[in-house]
């Protein structure tokens, strides 16, 4: 009944006067009634009756499913050689069950009906060749069985060495054929490899060429000269890496490794792209605020700037950007970057054009990259 008592009394009750009023006490007869005018008292009446047996327990639908199945794969085998499979197919539903009481992990009815499909294919085989006991299988008939699906030798093997086990249990075969047997499996990397003149191809991209990102030329020489995985290299920090001695050390590994020239090289230009851009100075002035916003630093003219060389990688160091008042409201902040090292607009422009422009990107979408911070900073700067 229901934890509560005020709710079992009241379920009492009400099954009391169920009972006066049908005048039956069967179980089937106050499930009907209970299903037609209390339906919320038909499911404790049916807990009720089957935890103390009045009603038959209701079987699963899964289960009942699977048995039926299981019942057709042993019909499938010849009679001589069915009852051992029948009993064997008992055998791992007991097990299922006692690892199920027990807590522990049990095999998946899937599983279950993939070994009697096993056994229901090599009682098929040995009933061609004669066979029509157990006793008489020896490891020959079994190979002869296996060379039939190459592919599938090592899944035919677990059941065949799970049903012979049972058998030389139960005393239906003196000695277990599959015993001795293996299922060799490949180990290592089975996939495609590159052929030396494509490793060197991609080591001359990676080395001296730069069509290739660093990250690209990073990743792909750690893992064409150092063996490094993919999971190393996602897991990499900048704790495991040693400036002084040009050592790194991959998680999972025990010894710092030396990189060549050519790695180290790659590594230093990603850590020098992943850079973010700072700012030099903080404010705390906002758009909405009455004053005035603070005087930014001076910024260099069009002529000293254009004689600085531009940033090779799109990007500058925090200390190369300073802040730039904007009046645009469309970002969350009033500050946009200037990047002196980048190279601005000549004096033949026209910077009115390139303020509204400016302007127009900045009504759009918050510039996220510091190329777009740059070429922000050019505007404003020519502006002013």
């Amino acid at each position: 009944m229901h934890r509560n008592v005020f709710y079992g009394a009241d379920a009492l009750a009400h099954t009391a006067r169920l009972v006066i009023d049908t005048g039956q006490t069967d179980p089937h007869a106050l499930l009907a009634e209970a299903r037609r005018t209390r339906p919320w008292l038909s499911r404790l009446l049916a807990d009720f009756f089957h935890t103390h047996h009045f009603l038959d327990t209701p079987a699963d639908i899964q289960s009942t499913r699977a048995a039926a199945r299981r019942e057709r794969r042993t019909e499938a085998v010849p009679a001589p050689l069915r009852p051992a499979v029948r009993a064997f197919a008992d055998v791992l539903v007991a097990r299922r069950e006692n690892a199920e009481r027990l807590g522990l992990r049990p095999n998946q009815l899937k599983t279950i009906e993939i070994r009697l499909d096993t056994v229901r294919d090599l009682a098929l085989h040995l009933h061609a060749k004669g066979h029509t006991t157990w006793a008489g299988v020896n490891v020959t008939d079994l190979e002869a069985f296996l060379a039939r699906n190459p592919a599938r030798r090592a899944s035919w093997l677990a059941g065949l060495r799970q049903f012979f086990s049972h058998a030389h249990r139960t005393g239906l075969v003196l000695h277990d054929p599959a015993a001795a047997m293996e299922a060799p499996q490949p180990r290592g990397f089975s996939g495609s490899t590159l052929t030396l003149d494509e490793q060197r191809a991609l080591y001359r991209r990676w080395s001296v060429g730069e069509a290739a990102l660093p990250h690209e030329a990073f990743i792909g020489l750690a893992a064409l000269l150092h063996a490094a995985t993919t999971t190393e290299l996602r897991h990499l920090t900048l704790v495991a890496i040693t400036t002084a001695s040009r050592t790194v050390r991959f998680p999972g590994r025990s010894i710092d490794l030396a990189l060549d020239d050519a790695t180290w090289r790659a590594l230093e230009a990603c850590l020098t792209t992943a850079a973010p851009c700072t700012p030099t100075t903080r404010t705390s002035w906002s758009p909405g605020s009455p004053e005035s916003p603070p005087i930014p630093p001076a910024q260099p003219t069009s002529e000293t700037a254009s004689h600085r060389p531009a940033s090779s990688h799109g990007s500058c160091a925090p200390h190369d950007c300073s802040p730039l008042p904007t009046n645009s409201t469309s970002s969350s902040s009033p500050w946009r970057w200037a990047c002196p090292t980048a190279e601005l607009p000549t004096t033949d422009s026209r910077p009115e054009q390139l303020s509204v422009v400016a302007e127009r990107r900045l009504r759009r979408r918050p510039p996220t990259s510091c190329a777009d911070r740059c070429r922000t900073g050019e505007a404003q700067s020519a502006h002013v």
